[in-house]
Parts: structure tokens; C-alpha cells; sequence
């Protein structure tokens, strides 16, 4: 696949699974990036990470999600905490996903992703972090919850 749109990435990212969280969708897109950016080499898996108030952040990432949803390939909705704040939840939308079955064809890995990818969506964020945080300290160092997630504080 030599042309791809920006916005596959994203549609490659939450695949058929609802990814709870800004933080969460951030840190599988870099886990792509770092562990799968040779079998996604067409789609140009996002290189603008950056340390960030959680971790690896792309701004990149953000506005091709933004995009997305004003595109109709992504539904966001919201959904409380159990300390009374929201936080968004992402999946795709019918023209999503049949996006997604039209890249699919094209690269084999994706199925495998999305069985990798709905286990680690079943973990806890703090433990996906910490996962992280200890593979990649350099993006770290910009973290306001790092030693809470470290020490299992959260």
C-alpha cells in the first residue's frame, strides 16, 4: 500500500474496540509507533512523541482524532469516573469500520494488533503506564502522576 490516508492511522488505532480515555488512546499509539512501525511502514505510525503530563504524547495523534470525529469515522462519547469527573471514550462509526475492513486487506498484522491491542484495553491504565513508564523513562520526565503510578498509588 504505497498511499494511505493520515487518518487511517487512527482508524488502524482503535480498530473494532471502544478505547476508554484520552491517556489510554495516546499510549496505544505509541505503542505502535515504538513496537509495530515496521509492519504499519505505510501508514506512517506517528513520530512526533514527546514527553508529557503522562507520558508519550503526539499532537499529531490528537488532531488525526479530532479529524476523525468531525469525519464521522469516530464516535466520541463520555463517561464517568468513579470519582465523579468524565472522561472520553472512542470507537468507530459504520463508515469507521468499513474503513478499517478496506485497510485490512492491505495489512496482515492488523487483525493481530487488534487481539494484542482488546487484552492490553482490559488492563487497567495505571498498569498499561507503568508498563511504559519503565520501557520508555525518557518520556517520563514530564509526568505529573510517575511516582503514583510507579509505587501502584493510583
Amino acid at each position: 500500500m504505497d498511499s494511505v490516508d493520515k487518518l487511517d492511522r487512527v482508524v488502524v488505532l482503535i480498530n473494532d474496540m471502544t478505547v476508554k480515555g484520552n491517556t489510554r488512546i495516546q499510549k496505544y499509539g505509541f505503542l505502535m509507533h515504538k513496537l509495530y512501525s515496521k509492519e504499519l511502514h505505510g501508514l506512517n505510525f506517528y513520530a512526533d512523541w514527546r514527553p508529557y503530563l503522562y507520558g508519550p504524547y503526539s499532537e499529531e495523534l490528537k488532531n488525526d482524532l479530532e479529524d476523525c470525529i468531525s469525519q464521522h469515522l469516530v464516535t466520541k462519547f463520555t463517561s464517568p469516573t468513579n470519582t465523579g469527573r468524565e472522561f472520553s471514550n472512542y470507537n468507530l462509526t459504520t463508515k469507521g469500520r468499513m474503513r478499517l475492513r478496506k485497510i485490512s486487506g492491505d495489512y496482515d498484522i492488523i487483525k493481530e494488533l487488534y487481539q494484542k491491542f482488546t487484552q492490553l484495553n482490559k488492563k487497567p491504565i495505571t498498569s498499561v503506564l507503568k508498563d511504559i513508564y519503565l520501557a520508555y523513562p525518557e518520556y517520563t520526565v514530564k509526568s505529573e502522576i510517575k511516582e503514583s503510578v510507579m509505587n501502584d498509588q493510583i
